[in-house]
């Protein structure tokens, strides 16, 4: 399936929170509280004009509708990726092509060594992209007390 990368607008608030507050996405977040919209809105006023962020929407099909997004933190010059699709873009084939935009996306914007993204090990769909998109487990860590993997992609590999 096609996909398309875009800047986010204002009219994307809404979409975005939706993607982010979803159960299923709540359960497979590291962070798995419900966001408020007030909160979810003072987020995206900060995220989006934060230096070291960047978030795209992802559109599919002709009409292009917004189907997800994909979003980078940098610390130095190594990215954090997280992706969320929309509920009603699940299962579509969508992911691992979020991802690999998504990462595309990261090495065009700014320089960076690597990109790693934190998954929950029973996030099996999760996995399965990050790993068709090229990313390689490299280890564990613990956080706010779950074990959550670290797959990184290093375009040297």
């Amino acid at each position: 399936m096609k996909l398309w990368l875009r800047l986010p607008t204002d009219l994307d608030t809404a979409f975005v929170w939706e993607c982010r507050n979803d159960p299923t996405t709540r359960a497979v977040s590291i962070q798995q509280d419900e966001i408020p919209y007030e909160i979810h809105q003072a987020w995206w006023g900060r995220f989006l004009k934060a230096p070291d962020g960047r978030l795209w929407i992802a559109t599919a099909g002709e009409d292009r509708l917004a189907v997800g997004y994909g979003r980078a933190t940098w610390e130095h010059d190594v990215a954090d990726i997280s992706i969320a699709l929309h509920p009603a873009a699940r299962g579509q084939g969508y992911g691992t092509s979020l991802i690999r935009r998504t990462t595309v996306e990261i090495f065009k914007t700014r320089r960076t060594r690597h990109v790693t993204a934190l998954i929950l090990p029973h996030n099996v769909p999760s996995l399965r992209a990050f790993w068709r998109a090229g990313y390689v487990c490299t280890g564990s860590v613990e956080i706010h007390g779950n074990r959550v993997e670290i797959h990184v992609y290093d375009p040297d590999r």
